[in-house]
């Protein structure tokens, strides 16, 4: 049987779409801000907070790109890599604070000296790449050699600052991206087992046991053998922070640490495969329903066995996007013990398990423990170091395990830039979800919009932002007991929340113009706490 419609009904209804669409139309001009800043804190992300330069992922962005722009063109394309020589005697004979100074004077100083269209990436800690796209790599090395000359003449007073140099360029026949600033990573290492400061070009003829003495692990399969592509990686991610916000920043921390972990057991191209498997190794959580990937509580038994299902989902979705069986066992065996207790029948135990997976365990372990949840506050690093300690041998590499606290690699130094870091990507994230939230009032569609608010509100919890927590959660309540589709009564409510967002965002884009010169003060998270007391004011 049909229901019957009146004109009387429809009329109603079209009268309640129209004046929600004039209610949307004074909420124009904040959604443009949004967006717009969305495209600023976008640009800002893409730079190190303490050096200026672009950062990691956006080198990597940047660097793929060309290069597939190189391979239509048949263009030349340098990569010229720089590391700081004695740098970790230099921080533990004058401080941390010296230490930054000088890699901000490097940094400043290669950039004055890199020619357009060039530029300069801060590959890691205290190494740099130059990128130099149509030029040889013959003219990269007299570039490289004015760098390392300019370095030396400047920074000579008062700490005697000089770089070992690697040069490498598409001629001599890389086959990826990786592969040349492998190639340039591994001139670098030959100057600095020359004696450092220096400047080496790479050739078929580099010699293969300066590289080997230099590089453990040198025979472990590399990105080299089969490219992975960082956009790829970057779309994979991004699917991942559309879902859960907090689980994309979690893998974000976790592979900042791995790579700091495995810096000088790996080659550069086999850190890249570790990095990518740390960024994607819970990409498996993109299919693990709302209801238990964003549930503020503890899980049910039933719910743990839905969520212990994302490994299995990750490692069928590295596998059917990269063709590198490296990367797809980081993902496959990160959880797997290394006393092998509940490992399946012919699975691999202790140093079996491949380095990367074990490195992923304890970095993974560390971050889970000192993060904050609804239920529980995080522990601190000295608490998680116990743990690792307490668990070293039986769940985690005990050689790893060691290493990992005598570099107190979890409160090293850079993790204040790294905090900095993650909240460019937080402020992003709010800003995301408050276009999606906005793109599906706007469209009025019930279950988006509901899981977009859902995100927001947990977003505001895990970060301290009560404002959009309440907000968020008003709205919803809001939308869930209208009739007939009538959200007029709820445009307040959203211009509230989208106000709010703005706040953070203006807030937080303030901060970052300050860098690097007030670093010191990013993971007090002033922006954060501006939206506190705007919120706790108001609430008075």
């Amino acid at each position: 049987a049909g229901a019957l419609v009146s004109f009387e009904d429809v009329t109603t209804l079209e009268r309640q779409k129209q004046s929600l669409m004039l209610a949307l139309d004074e909420l124009e001009v904040s959604k443009n801000q949004i967006q717009s800043q969305n495209l600023r804190l976008q640009e800002l992300a893409s730079r190190d907070v303490l050096t200026g330069a672009f950062n990691r992922r956006s080198l990597f962005e940047q660097l793929e790109t060309l290069w597939e722009e190189r391979t239509e063109t048949g263009q030349a394309l340098s990569c010229i890599m720089f590391d700081v020589d004695h740098f970790k005697k230099l921080n533990d004979n004058h401080g941390h604070a010296v230490g930054d100074q000088v890699l901000r004077d490097v940094s400043r100083t290669i950039q004055e000296a890199v020619p357009a269209p060039g530029f300069l990436g801060r590959y890691g800690g205290e190494e740099f790449c130059v990128v130099l796209p149509q030029m040889t790599a013959e003219k990269a090395t007299d570039v490289g050699e004015a760098i390392r000359h300019a370095i030396e003449i400047e920074l000579a007073v008062p700490y005697a600052v000089t770089a070992s140099i690697g040069v490498s360029g598409s001629e001599f026949g890389a086959a990826s991206f990786q592969a040349i600033i492998e190639q340039a990573d591994q001139a670098l290492y030959a100057a600095k087992h020359g004696g450092r400061n220096a400047v080496r070009c790479w050739s078929p003829n580099l010699a293969e046991h300066e590289i080997a003495i230099s590089i453990p692990n040198a025979h472990m399969p590399s990105a080299c053998d089969h490219p992975i592509s960082y956009h790829a990686v970057a779309s994979l991610h991004a699917a991942l922070a559309y879902r859960d916000a907090d689980t994309a920043l979690h893998s974000q921390r976790v592979a900042e640490m791995a790579v700091a972990l495995a810096r000088g057991l790996m080659s550069v191209s086999q850190l890249y495969i570790l990095e990518i498997g740390a960024i994607l190794h819970d990409i498996g959580k993109v299919g693990v329903p709302d209801s238990v990937l964003l549930k503020p509580s503890k899980l049910s038994p039933d719910e743990w066995k839905v969520m212990e299902a994302h490994a299995r989902m990750g490692v069928e979705i590295v596998e059917s996007s990269f063709d590198s069986k490296p990367l797809s066992d980081i993902v496959r065996y990160h959880h797997y013990r290394y006393d092998g207790t509940n490992t399946p029948a012919g699975g691999p135990v202790g140093d079996e398990i491949p380095i990367g997976a074990r490195i992923v365990c304890i970095v993974d372990a560390y971050d889970a423990m000192i993060s904050n949840r609804v239920y529980r506050k995080g522990r601190s690093p000295e608490e998680a170091f116990e743990e690792l300690q307490r668990c070293a041998g039986t769940q985690f590499d005990p050689h790893l395990v060691e290493r990992f606290i005598a570099h107190q690699i979890g409160w090293r130094p850079d993790s204040r830039f790294i905090q900095c870091d993650l909240e460019d990507k937080l402020a992003i994230s709010i800003g995301h979800l408050t276009e999606r939230t906005m793109h599906a009032f706007e469209a009025q569609d019930t279950k988006v919009l509901a899981e977009s608010l859902e995100q927001l509100a947990q977003t505001g919890e895990n970060n301290d932002l009560p404002a959009i927590r309440h907000l968020a959660t008003e709205l919803g309540q809001a939308i869930g007991d209208a009739r007939d589709n009538d959200w007029e009564f709820a445009v307040p409510i959203l211009q509230n929340l989208l106000d709010m967002c703005l706040m953070v965002q203006r807030a937080h884009i303030r901060d970052v113009a300050a860098r690097p010169q007030a670093v010191e003060n990013c993971p007090q998270r002033s922006y954060y706490s501006t939206a506190r007391t705007w919120w706790e004011a108001d609430k008075v």
